[in-house]
């Protein structure tokens, strides 16, 4: 399944490559991530997937060093959509990228990490096709809990 994810300031292919992640701690390693088509409201013990994405989301087990607040998130990642004003939400989550690496222009994210989740609701579907239409109302940016870089960002 081939999904358009943003990663940095590009668009990439990823495959999903099938669950290879893990959790911290040792609760959630024994509960499955409940599948998934949108970013929840707030996440299960066992966390969520978003296959086509091909990430993992896990609920905190505690907050990160120095992380910022969820308006502080937000306003961060507005930086990253142009600064638009849709209404947007924002859940702390521990983000696991399916694949085991993901390397752009020579520069390899790591697969897992602990960040703000900041979803943007559209007032209507927007055309976010490449080759063809493929309509979402929302957009999602992972941004590092605590220095606000840009980790991902995904439609649904």
């Amino acid at each position: 399944m081939l999904a358009v994810v943003l990663v940095g300031a590009l668009a990439v292919a990823s495959w999903q490559a099938g669950w290879l992640g893990q959790g911290s701690g040792a609760a959630r390693r024994h509960v499955a991530p409940k599948p998934v088509a949108e970013v929840p409201s707030t996440l299960p013990p066992g966390g969520v997937k978003i296959a086509y994405a091909g990430l993992v989301l896990r609920p905190w087990t505690s907050a990160p060093t120095g992380a910022m607040s969820a308006k502080r998130a937000i306003a961060v990642a507005r930086h990253f959509t142009d600064g638009h004003r849709y209404p947007a939400a924002a859940i702390e989550t521990e983000l696991t990228q399916l694949a085991t690496e993901l390397t752009v222009h020579g520069v390899t994210a790591p697969r897992r990490h602990d960040v703000w989740l900041v979803t943007f609701t559209y007032p209507k579907p927007v055309d976010v096709g490449v080759a063809e239409p493929s309509y979402a109302t929302r957009y999602s940016v992972a941004v590092d809990a605590a220095t606000g870089k840009f980790v991902v960002g995904f439609f649904t």
